[in-house]
């Protein structure tokens, strides 16, 4: 009996001892081991449609939340197989604090675990934030027109014609905050270095009372939702592009101011401008002329000026290519009084035209060497005008008619002068006459 009781003992002892040294090996190679998982993502589910029964909209309220460093601690062997795949977080919103501190942040736990990993029970999370910061607001809709319009410049020589969208109104749904301050939508089709008409996919972009763009979306998710819309933020846009000129505008101005004053400009403000059209239609269009009844200056004595409507002489189809121009231009037309200078022509540039068969016409130079002429003008038109070369004509058809080819006989008669090379901005007074001497020849 003695010696199966020691040998029991020796045996149990031995049993121990063995246990003792595979418990030392096995934590040898494979001990407890911790490890650090970065970005897991935290996932928001609402399975109890707790947000949507209660017409709550939230998010996040720092969206860097959503992404975690975890901390694992267990044996090697299965530490390192992990990926952050493996691990869930997540954020139950039927745990959800009914109230808070503030009105409209939630602070919600979040839920840790392993998924689908043999002795996943034995590894320990802990978590660098185990709590999310959640703004909760209530749900608001709005409906809006929506009007396309531009950004950016198409390429040289063009410019944006009509847009139209496929919405040309929208509702919006998102958080009440959001959505009050929203004031106005547009449609904005990015035009940037076009050349041609295009169909394009505009953003919409909501705006607050200053014209300011509403941020309508956070790193997690879009916070305004446009509902007619399949919920996009998008919508496709028929964008216009026409080639572009810029083309002088001239004026027709009628009349003589009064006796004693001359126009001394006709200008137009603006002088140019840029129409948009078709190309094989402004191709053709080389200036815009405005021919106007009341652009008659007879017997004004002042500057004349006139607002005038540059849409009525544009072809159909050709727009001026500036939305920003209302297309008015002002004609303005200088008067001043005229002044006079006295000029002596010598005979020699006095010269018969259009002669006569059977009649000799010549400039009697028996007794004066020069003709007097009164010119009227600006003082500068009438310092430029070089008295050696004006010129003038008698015309001995008109001599002859006047006079009757029966009734004259050789002699001497007076004849108008025709002056030929008049310089711009001057006229003359008078008309001049000059002696002539008519031969008979048959």
């Amino acid at each position: 009996m003695k010696r199966i009781m020691s040998n029991f003992v020796l045996k149990l002892a031995s049993l121990v001892f063995a246990a003792v040294i595979w418990f030392s090996v096995t934590n040898t190679q494979d001990p407890q081991t911790p490890r650090t998982i970065r970005d897991v993502a935290v996932t928001i589910k609402d399975e109890s449609h707790y947000m949507e029964e209660q017409k709550l909209v939230g998010w996040a309220v720092d969206a860097s939340d959503l992404k975690q460093n975890v901390k694992v601690i267990g044996k090697k062997s299965l530490v390192d197989s992990l990926t952050k795949e493996d691990i869930k977080l997540v954020v139950d919103l039927k745990n959800m604090p009914v109230k808070s501190n503030n009105s409209t942040v939630r602070v919600i736990p979040i839920e840790a675990s392993i998924d689908k990993n043999a002795g996943a029970d034995s590894i320990d999370i802990e978590l660098t934030n185990d709590k999310l910061e959640y703004n909760v607001e209530n749900k608001r809709r709005k409906k809006l027109d929506l009007k396309p319009t531009s950004d950016g410049q198409p390429d040289d020589k063009y410019t944006v014609g009509n847009m139209t969208s496929d919405l040309d109104r929208i509702e919006i749904e998102g958080p009440e905050s959001v959505v009050n301050s929203v004031k106005t939508a547009a449609a904005v089709v990015d035009v940037s270095g076009l050349t041609r008409s295009m169909n394009v996919n505009a953003n919409i972009v909501l705006y607050d009372v200053k014209n300011q763009p509403v941020e309508t979306s956070d790193v997690d998710a879009s916070r305004v939702k446009v509902v007619n819309n399949s919920g996009k933020l998008t919508v496709r846009t028929e964008v216009e592009i026409l080639e572009t000129k810029y083309v002088p505008i001239k004026c027709n101005v009628t009349g003589e101011p009064a006796s004693g004053y001359e126009k001394t400009e006709i200008k137009c403000e603006p002088d140019k401008v840029q129409i948009a059209g078709d190309p094989k239609v402004i191709s053709k269009i080389n200036d815009i002329t405005i021919s106007d009844p009341e652009l008659d200056v007879t017997g004004s004595t002042q500057e004349f000026s006139y607002p005038v409507d540059l849409d009525k002489y544009l072809p159909e189809g050709v727009r001026f290519a500036s939305q920003d121009f209302k297309g008015k231009a002002t004609v303005v037309v200088g008067i001043s009084k005229s002044a006079s200078k006295n000029f002596a022509v010598d005979l020699k540039n006095i010269t018969v035209e259009n002669p006569v068969q059977g009649y000799d016409v010549k400039i009697d130079t028996d007794e004066y060497e020069s003709v007097a002429l009164t010119l009227l003008g600006m003082d500068a038109a009438l310092a430029a005008v070089d008295e050696s070369s004006l010129k003038g004509t008698v015309d001995a058809t008109q001599l002859i008619k006047e006079n009757g080819a029966d009734g004259i006989r050789d002699g001497v008669y007076s004849a108008r002068i025709k002056w030929t090379n008049l310089p711009d901005g001057v006229k003359i007074a008078d008309d001049a006459e000059v002696y002539v001497r008519v031969r008979k020849t048959n």
